[in-house]
């Protein structure tokens, strides 16, 4: 199956560089896969951004909470969510959503992109 795939804008590549040098492939989230996590710090507010790819891979979905905490301990990251999700983007074959994100050791805010590619079926 098809992955929803987490993509970083590559800080020393200028804008006029490559396209193919911009991006770093930095995660995916098959179906299936538990949902992937992002901490999104905004001054006074602290968001959890929240993406997964459909069971059915028909499509992806880019969620964010307030208030939500996640912890992490080792190599596990629980999740806790006490609002609700406010969507943020409905992603089909090849489409694609841009943010930007400041986690907790970024010192600056970074460019995301999360794609959605669906698998292609082989006629027989």
């Amino acid at each position: 199956m098809s992955p929803l795939e987490l993509w970083i804008r590559n800080p020393r590549v200028p804008e006029n560089g490559k396209d193919e040098d911009k991006w770093i492939k930095y995660a995916e989230v098959r179906p299936g896969d538990s949902p992937g996590t992002l901490s999104h710090n905004q001054g006074t507010r602290r968001d959890i951004i929240i993406f997964r790819c459909a069971n059915d891979d028909s499509h992806s979905t880019i969620t964010r909470s307030e208030p939500g905490i996640d912890t992490v301990n080792r190599k596990d990251r629980a999740v806790f969510i006490f609002g609700t999700e406010i969507p943020l983007a409905d992603l089909k074959d090849g489409e694609h959503f841009d943010m930007d994100i400041k986690t907790d050791v970024s010192p600056k805010p970074r460019k995301v992109r999360f794609v959605h590619k669906r698998e292609k079926r082989r006629m027989h």
